[in-house]
């Protein structure tokens, strides 16, 4: 209190600072100390807000140093996200905005666009550098929505809009395999904007698009309805994957299993599912079946032995398992 006898602490507990007039100005005080200290520096990050408050306390900055991180799709275990590498903009720069997407929309779109193989560097948006010049002058890719292309008739599709497909005028115009849509082709179709520069539309092919609301499927994965195009090139690997990506957030409830074993749950019917969508229900069945034995049997089995395990229907005359266990050759 004797280097600052305007600052008044609250009565009786003096452990919060009265906000006045003194209080605000010397808050002003201090961020300008550290904007002059910032302008000491060969470059900052801080937002354009911060710049322009820098600017009106007198302290002249150099705009934000041009990086943003590379652009990667969201994911439905927000807690398992990362953040693409930073990127230094270059002219080949492509902000891709699609902050208002659900992640399957996301996942979808980043697959078909890396297929493609545009000439672009995608990045992720900085809100907060809005009002920079060499922000704003950016190319941005939005407003994605997705066509679907069958029997001569384009039908635009709604984000999660699975109703659609069951009920109204456009059903009849999608051949419906129980919660499989085989259809013609998916298509992306995504604005790109260049500042006062006209806009383009680009249109990029899809294998596949999901059709169910994250909230409502994540646990429920051989529900969801998607609809898969006749020239898809995913294997069953990529379409587990994107279902995972799309879908899985583990509960936090406190009867529920641990994080690990809600994945590998999860995973598994994902696998099976994106077996039956792309193979057969025997093959799905089969790869349960292999999924099950590396989970839960590989692990005991010795080293220096193999294990072979037979099993028949319940109801059948003979012994529901054999299990043989024998010397490797």
């Amino acid at each position: 209190m004797v280097d600052c006898p305007q600052l008044k602490l609250v009565l009786p507990a003096r452990k919060e600072v009265v906000q006045d007039a003194f209080w605000a100005a010397l808050g002003t005080t201090i961020r300008g100390v550290l904007y002059r200290y910032v302008a000491t520096l060969p470059h900052h990050d801080l937002s354009y807000t911060q710049w322009q408050e820098a600017k009106a306390l007198g302290v002249e900055l150099q705009m934000a140093r041009a990086i943003l991180h590379e652009f990667t799709p969201a994911l439905a275990d927000s807690n398992d996200y990362e953040s693409g590498q930073p990127m230094p903009i270059t002219d080949r720069s492509l902000l891709i905005d699609l902050d208002d997407q659900g992640c399957g929309d996301q996942q979808i779109f980043w697959r078909a666009f890396q297929q493609a193989q545009l000439d672009y560097e995608p990045v992720a948006p900085n809100h907060s550098y809005v009002g920079y010049a060499w922000y704003d002058s950016l190319p941005c890719l939005s407003e994605v929505r997705f066509e679907i292309e069958q029997d001569g008739k384009v039908v635009g599709v709604e984000p999660w809009c699975e109703e659609q497909f069951s009920s109204g005028a456009d059903a009849p115009a999608l051949r419906s395999v129980g919660i499989n849509f085989k259809v013609q082709q998916v298509w992306a179709i995504a604005l790109i904007t260049n500042g006062s520069k006209d806009s383009q539309e680009i249109r990029l092919a899809c294998d596949v698009l999901f059709l169910g609301d994250s909230d409502r499927y994540w646990d429920e994965v051989e529900q969801i309805p998607m609809v898969l195009s006749q020239s898809a090139q995913l294997s069953v690997e990529d379409l587990a994957t994107l279902l995972e990506a799309s879908y899985f957030s583990p509960s936090t409830d406190s009867d529920a299993d641990s994080v690990y074993t809600q994945r590998e749950d999860f995973c598994e019917v994902a696998y099976e599912r994106a077996t039956k969508a792309l193979l057969t229900e025997q093959a799905a069945l089969q790869e349960r079946m292999m999924m099950a034995a590396e989970r839960h049997l590989r692990w005991i089995v010795p080293s220096n032995q193999k294990l072979e395990i037979r099993l028949v229907p319940r109801g059948v005359d003979e012994p529901l398992v054999c299990v043989e266990l024998s010397e490797m050759d």
